[in-house]
């Protein structure tokens, strides 16, 4: 939840999707690192959807809600270094802004990948 509402946009359309490629282009190093965090954001956002709409959290294990807290810590400090950077910079600008300008960057990022067959 905490993914979504830092990466997505309101009312935003194929949340899985989206927060899956986003996610990746945020933490990769390399292709092999977007693959990866791609497939995993994917799996564990279904979790979260059963154990939220459904009641059901069984499906998760110890490691992968590990591993996902791992990676919401990490897209927050991510975004703590660029308020700063950015408050730096412009001191009148706004999180919405930040956080607008942030996804653009991200969607020409997935776009990028997407036409050179990193992802799909």
């Amino acid at each position: 939840t905490a993914l979504e509402m830092i990466l997505l946009e309101t009312n935003q359309q194929g949340k899985k999707e989206c927060l899956s490629k986003r996610t990746a282009l945020l933490l990769a190093q390399n292709d092999i690192d977007v693959q990866n965090i791609y497939a995993q954001m994917k799996l564990v956002y279904r979790y979260r959807s059963e154990s939220l709409h459904e009641g059901d959290g069984g499906n998760i294990t110890a490691q992968e809600l590990h591993d996902m807290e791992d990676v919401v810590r990490k897209v927050l400090k991510h975004y703590l270094i660029l308020c700063k950077n950015e408050l730096q910079h412009n001191s009148s600008i706004t999180w919405n802004e930040i956080k607008a300008n942030e996804i653009t960057r991200l969607k020409s990022a997935v776009q990028a990948k997407i036409s050179s067959g990193v992802l799909s």
